[in-house]
C-alpha cells in the first residue's frame, strides 16, 4: 500500500461517522424527491390554493388578511416562498424537507450535548440518522407537504 492509499485510508477511519452522516444525509434526500410529485389531496384543497391567495395578496402583505388555518409562522414562510416563481408543490415540499432535517440535526445536537463523551458524536449521528429515517416524519413532509409547524396552530385537520 503507497502513502497516499494509507493516508486515504487513515482518513476514512477516523471521519467514518461523518462520512456515514453525509451519505446517508444523500439517501434521504433521494428518498425524499421520490416523492415530490406526488400531490396530496390536503395540497391540491387547501395548501397550493392558499399559497395561490397569498401571492396574489402580495407576500407578506397577505399576513394582514385570514388565509388558511395554520399559525402565522407557517404563513410567514409561506409568505416568503411566494416571491419565488416556481410550482407552489415544489416549493412547499422543499420547505417541510427542511424542517425535517433541522428537526435531525436538533436530535442530534440534544443526544450529543446529554451524551458521555467516549462515542458521543456516533450516537448524535445515530439519532440524526433515525429521525431522518423514520417513515411517519419522510411521508409527512415529501409526500403530503405537511410541515412540523403545521400541527402547532391549526384549528381543523384536512383528511
Amino acid at each position: 500500500m503507497t502513502s497516499i492509499e494509507k493516508r486515504f485510508l487513515t482518513l476514512i477511519q477516523k471521519n467514518f461517522v461523518l462520512i456515514f452522516a453525509l451519505l446517508f444525509t444523500a439517501l434521504m434526500v433521494a428518498a425524499r424527491g421520490m416523492m415530490f410529485s406526488f400531490p396530496s389531496y390536503d395540497m391540491q384543497v387547501c395548501l397550493v390554493p392558499w399559497f395561490k391567495q397569498i401571492k396574489e395578496a402580495g407576500g407578506f402583505a397577505s399576513l394582514a388578511q385570514n388565509i388558511g388555518d395554520y399559525n402565522l409562522l407557517y404563513l410567514t414562510f409561506l409568505s416568503a416562498l411566494s416571491y419565488i416563481d416556481a410550482d407552489p408543490v415544489l416549493l412547499i415540499k422543499l420547505l417541510s424537507v427542511s424542517f425535517d432535517f433541522l428537526l435531525a440535526i436538533v436530535a442530534g445536537v440534544l443526544v450529543y450535548d446529554h451524551s458521555r463523551p467516549e462515542g458521543r458524536l456516533g450516537r448524535a449521528v445515530l439519532a440524526y440518522c433515525a429521525v431522518l429515517a423514520l417513515p411517519t416524519v419522510i411521508i409527512n413532509s415529501a409526500f403530503w407537504g405537511q410541515c412540523v409547524f403545521t400541527g402547532l396552530g391549526m384549528t381543523k385537520y384536512a383528511i
